[in-house]
């Protein structure tokens, strides 16, 4: 598998700069404005075709085998559409999946798919029965997903995954499953976020899957199945992209572009986290940051009203309010540059209903 590395890293391995040398530079760059390449260039640590040299080595690991279909038209794609029912919307209320689905699409037909079952430790509720369709087979099915996790990372890995609300599919997926569940090198399209790009202003807020199909017409009826669900998340994800075509958008890069957000997940890791983060958390105060999107290959400033830090993988995650989007965000805090303290309190906000601590 690929694996993205820092600069240092890539120099160290290369024997271009020592391990030493690497903490003493670190070290540096933490009291001055210049970033790390930058740094080592102006102290005449290294020369620029070495450095350039490891940043089209960096560029390449970072390029996933999806990196290919980037310019494509929407038509030649095959896109992975996953669902899921639980007995609830919040993990901590012991709400469990009971059922997910997969399927598989190209040229707009369905090429795969896959569906299954996890029995429940309790009793299940009648309205539970008369909802789901999943539930007259919930007895007979597996006691969990785990045994199914090696199978659904294979799925999962280097595609274009489409959900209705990814950030809740997948929460769930890897609270339930845990360490045993790891996808890579997978963009996700979420249709809530496209949603709210297109629509901007009130009432562009969270919306239930069976509220979201009225809004576009289209008629879902008990009982449900995560894998007939499937079938009409991609077509509103179709829906959607015909109206986005007069926007200009015809491939997977600029849709990627448009929605502007990235999606982490998996299992907690320790990580350091910077000093003003933390002080800005805990005392409830706006910070502004530089922040680099590896999509758009872009540096934006934004002030941001910050909430929780996030450990997942191996990276760690600034949850909060950004005031330049005028919505909740997540920022990868590897990807954040300068860091200034504004010292002045925020008023806080109710947070998705998505997001648990």
């Amino acid at each position: 598998m690929i694996t993205w590395k820092p600069i240092g890293q890539l120099l160290v391995e290369h024997s271009y700069i020592s391990k030493k040398m690497l903490d003493e530079v670190l070290k540096e760059q933490k009291t001055s404005d210049i970033y790390f390449g930058d740094y080592l260039l102006k102290k005449k640590l290294i020369r620029d075709m070495k450095l350039r040299f490891v940043l089209e080595e960096q560029s390449n690991l970072s390029s996933t085998a999806i990196e290919k279909y980037r310019y494509l038209p929407f038509a030649s794609l095959q896109f992975t559409v996953i669902d899921i029912l639980t007995t609830g919307i919040n993990f901590e209320d012991n709400a469990r999946i009971c059922e997910f689905s997969i399927m598989k699409f190209k040229k707009g037909e369905p090429v795969s798919q896959t569906r299954k079952l996890i029995k429940m430790d309790v009793e299940l509720p009648v309205l539970f029965h008369n909802v789901f369709e999943c539930a007259a087979g919930i007895n007979s099915a597996e006691n969990s997903l785990d045994y199914f996790a090696p199978v659904l990372n294979q799925l999962l890995d280097n595609e274009i995954i489409i959900s209705f609300s990814t950030p809740f599919v997948f929460d769930f997926i890897f609270r339930q499953i845990k360490k045993k569940f790891k996808i890579s090198n997978s963009v996700h399209i979420d249709l809530m976020t496209i949603w709210r790009r297109m629509k901007p202003g009130p009432g562009a807020g969270y919306t239930s899957f069976i509220k979201f199909c009225k809004l576009l017409g289209i008629d879902v009826v008990p009982p449900y199945s995560s894998l007939n669900n499937c079938s009409i998340i991609f077509q509103i994800f179709q829906k959607l992209i015909d109206e986005l075509r007069g926007k200009a958008i015809t491939n997977l890069d600029e849709l990627i572009r448009f929605q502007d957000r990235n999606f982490y997940f998996g299992v907690n890791e320790k990580i350091d986290i910077p000093e003003d983060i933390s002080e800005a958390i805990s005392r409830q105060e706006s910070v502004d940051i530089e922040y680099y999107s590896p999509w758009t290959q872009e540096r934006t400033f934004r002030r941001i009203d910050p909430y929780e830090i996030l450990f997942r993988e191996n990276s760690a995650y600034l949850l909060g309010y950004c005031n330049l989007r005028r919505e909740f965000r997540t920022f990868r805090i590897d990807r954040i540059g300068k860091i200034i303290k504004t010292e002045k309190p925020f008023i806080k906000r109710k947070k998705p209903d998505f997001w648990t601590s």
